[in-house]
């Protein structure tokens, strides 16, 4: 982690083993998602492909998809 500190993806570097997410759940994140009172972050949209575009798509894949971490 101490190597990765200065590169500008760390947030994910960190987020991604620390919380198990997916990739298009992490790449969809937004800061409206980060609770910083309550330490939370909520998961509730994703990015998928779609052709060779990447499209947001409300709402995650089932319903246990869509969580407080």
């Amino acid at each position: 982690m101490n190597a990765a500190a200065s590169h500008r993806l760390y947030a994910f570097i960190v987020l991604d083993p620390a919380l198990g997410l997916r990739r298009g759940e992490l790449l969809a994140l937004k800061w409206k998602q980060v609770d910083w009172e309550a330490g939370t972050i909520n998961i509730s949209e994703r990015l998928v492909m779609v052709g060779s575009k990447l499209t947001e798509l409300d709402g995650a894949k089932t319903e246990s998809g869509t969580r407080q971490l």
